[in-house]
């Protein structure tokens, strides 16, 4: 046996062991590339010739083109990881019976939205079969809230077939629902879990109940998507392809008026709002002075009731003066609901309230100076400004660094948001560097989407129902890390018949611009 073999079983022992710490990647494992995309959605295709309004992946050619130059750029030796929502099943050609928000689909019948999306995007699954088997290529599937149903074995099963996965392909369902690197320092999963997200599953992974029921846990959002997203897409193809995605229904409402019943309606405002904050580097306050900190003081929160939520939008918001002053029942009702959410402290915790004020610090030069519940206190310096998604981040990652102890990359997707340069400091000084995706799907923000509606003299409802997918930028963006292990994000465009090329996360020839290069033009 060479020295070299001998040498490597003798650090795998030592390491399993515990007499030395696992040294730092091999050779081998430092000369791959790490992609991370997400948010596909691959649906229901077309109706004869015509795509369905529901379809939101129609963009076949240029996913061909991306794995073309990943194979190419990366040599052969590049780990694709899908981080959640590669397929769209919440949005089926026929609904699933069940009507109990808590329970979905049968088995049996989700088998069947995975079969109609086979058939819809076969070819698209075997362009990425046809990367993962390319040289030393790998691929990892994580699911996301949208393809939950992919830890089903039978619908793994039909998905693997389609592939045509065989043992030892380099093709890997990640179970788990987090996918970590050789190494163990980049943590990736898909997102809905963080926080108190309204996608989330309560045993995740587990998707049915412990005495193995037929039907599938739904969440919440995927009940507002199935009761009442469903059938406005129908009218309105681009509702869902506004960033953030909230962006659509608000203006929905707005315009049409309160979607479902007052307490669907209310928990969607928080969404919105929670959402949002997500991804605000919110300078609300201020700046800070030396030996000031900032007080929250929840229980004026909430008493302020539903102007607690109203108060987080800007003044001008047709949707915000509605829900102050329209007298319709159904705007009455919507108020009702808000004022019993922000008294309730198991369905709206006090650092849900904290986030709520700072929200409506943001806005404190619209709102009336009674509506506050954070004040300057004087206290120990605070060097950072107050960034309220560092609240919800902080915990999960505390979570995942107990899982995963050499975790300092994270990388997660969901919100369909490209996001950069955000360092969270966790338990035991640990720093870690968090990255989001954004989605590879042609998107636009809400800003330039208002922008675009202006352009084309029309309304944002208006633009939702005609403006065609077309007009939205071939951007499709992704986490990228190098060989060296230099971690980037961008976009992957395509605006003509060529190649492509990468684009940066802020270049404006992409509609859906990350606002954290909004944060940078400010700083």
């Amino acid at each position: 046996m060479k020295a070299k073999q001998v040498l490597r079983i003798l650090i795998v022992l030592w390491v399993a062991i515990g007499f030395m710490p696992r040294p730092d990647l091999t050779a081998a494992e430092t000369s791959r590339t790490t992609v991370f995309i997400s948010d596909l959605h691959f649906g229901v295709g077309k109706n004869g010739d015509v795509w369905d309004p529901h379809e939101d992946f129609r963009w076949g050619d240029d996913l061909k083109a991306f794995l073309d130059s990943l194979t190419s750029t990366g040599k052969g030796e590049t780990d694709l990881v899908i981080l959640g929502d590669l397929l769209e099943l919440w949005q089926p050609r026929k609904d699933c019976v069940s009507k109990d928000p808590d329970w979905g689909c049968t088995i049996d019948e989700m088998e069947t939205i995975v079969k109609d999306v086979i058939a819809a995007h076969g070819v698209d699954l075997k362009l990425l079969a046809s990367f993962a088997r390319n040289g030393s290529n790998r691929m990892f599937i994580v699911p996301g809230n949208h393809d939950a149903a992919l830890l089903l074995p039978s619908v793994w099963a039909l998905i693997s077939k389609e592939m045509g996965i065989k043992d030892g392909d380099p093709i890997t369902l990640v179970r788990s629902g987090v996918w970590t690197s050789d190494d163990g320092t980049v943590v990736a999963e898909h997102g809905h879990q963080i926080g108190g997200d309204v996608n989330l599953y309560p045993q995740w992974p587990m998707l049915t109940s412990e005495t193995g029921g037929d039907k599938l846990r739904r969440p919440w959002g995927e009940h507002f998507v199935q009761e009442l997203y469903n059938e406005r897409e129908e009218c309105f193809p681009l509702i869902d392809n506004l960033s953030p995605e909230s962006a659509g229904v608000r203006y929905y409402m707005a315009d049409k008026g309160v979607w479902g019943s007052a307490q669907d309606a209310a928990r969607f405002i928080w969404f919105n709002l929670f959402e949002t904050s997500l991804y605000q580097k919110m300078r609300v306050l201020g700046p800070q002075k030396k030996g000031e900190e900032f007080k929250f003081n929840t229980d004026k929160g909430r008493l302020l009731g539903y102007k607690l939520f109203a108060g987080g939008f800007p003044s001008k918001d047709t949707f915000r003066e509605k829900l102050l002053n329209d007298k319709d029942p159904l705007w009455e009702g919507l108020r009702t609901s808000l004022e019993q959410l922000a008294k309730d402290k198991a369905a709206l915790p006090d650092d849900q309230v904290k986030l709520l004020c700072a929200h409506l610090a943001a806005q404190k030069g619209e709102n009336p100076p009674t509506w506050t519940c954070v004040e300057p206190k004087l206290g120990a310096l605070i060097e950072h400004t107050l960034v309220p998604k560092e609240w919800v981040m902080r915990a999960h990652l505390n979570q995942r660094l107990a899982e995963h102890p050499r975790m300092r990359t994270f990388v997660y997707a969901h919100t369909h948001e490209l996001w950069f340069d955000w360092t969270v400091q966790i338990q035991n000084g640990v720093a870690v560097k968090v990255y989001n995706t954004g989605a590879f799907q042609r998107l636009i923000a809400d800003e330039a989407f208002q922008a675009l509606a202006k352009e084309n003299g029309i309304t944002p409802m208006q633009a939702m129902k005609s403006l065609p997918f077309d007009k939205l930028p071939a951007c499709y963006s992704g986490v990228h890390i190098s060989s060296e292990g230099t971690t980037t994000v961008k976009n992957w465009y395509r605006g003509g018949a060529g190649n492509g090329t990468y684009l940066s996360a802020c270049d404006e020839k992409c509609s859906n611009v990350s606002r954290k290069c909004l944060e940078r033009t400010q700083n």
